[in-house]
């Protein structure tokens, strides 16, 4: 099935790139419009809940309050794209783990439910932040479009020392078009748990991210 998949999406990206005379995956023609963007983007409940009651968020419900837009432009006009979930985990500067989940077909000016791509493959984030460390702060966006790779993407994240952040975002499943879009993500920030033994003595969360309120 996965090869049957794989070639639907060779042809899915054969089918809807530009017949042109130069090559498809060149420098883009001078002029262009904006490159084609990828964004997520978090539903109106999620937001709620995450300035009421942050601790009540559930990781695999996650995926039910996002959703993927895909705008194309003048200067790769598509109308489908492959494209995956992907998922970063980062603290202190360092990556910690990452996630990607198998590729389903976005449509230009339609959006897509998340947990429609995510299903059996949404990162395990349970592993990155263990349970016991595990507390959403807030939700949170880098102030720019950043180009679709877990580096780049990362960089973007800015989080206190004792603070670590799970970045959210779609990417083209064809590597020749990672370069010509670009991606709007979410971060959903997490905070150690206070340590039962010194909670008198633990510092308390006065950080919010994204406009939330800490718990």
């Amino acid at each position: 099935m996965r090869r049957g998949l794989k070639a639907l999406l060779l042809f899915s990206v054969a089918a809807v790139l530009p017949r042109t005379g130069f090559s498809p995956f060149g420098p883009a023609p001078a002029g262009a419009q904006e490159a084609p963007t990828l964004r997520l983007t978090v539903s109106q409940e999620l937001s709620r809940q995450m300035e009421e009651a942050p601790e009540e968020l559930s990781w695999a419900e996650l995926p039910e309050h996002l959703s993927v837009e895909f705008t194309s432009s003048e200067a790769l006009p598509m109308d489908r794209v492959p494209i995956r979930l992907i998922a970063v985990a980062v603290r202190d500067g360092e990556i910690l783990g990452r996630a990607a989940t198998t590729p389903t077909l976005a449509t230009a000016g339609e959006s897509l439910s998340a947990s429609s791509i995510a299903g059996g493959d949404w990162p395990p984030a349970g592993k990155w932040f263990p349970a016991s460390g595990w507390r959403p702060d807030g939700i949170g966006s880098p102030n720019a479009a950043v180009t679709p790779e877990s580096e780049t993407a990362a960089s973007q994240i800015t989080l206190p020392s004792n603070a670590g952040g799970v970045m959210l975002f779609a990417a083209p499943a064809a590597d020749a078009l990672v370069q010509r879009f670009r991606t709007l993500p979410v971060v959903v920030t997490t905070w150690p748990a206070p340590d039962p033994a010194g909670a008198e003595g633990a510092d308390t969360d006065t950080t919010a991210t994204g406009g939330s309120g800490g718990a």
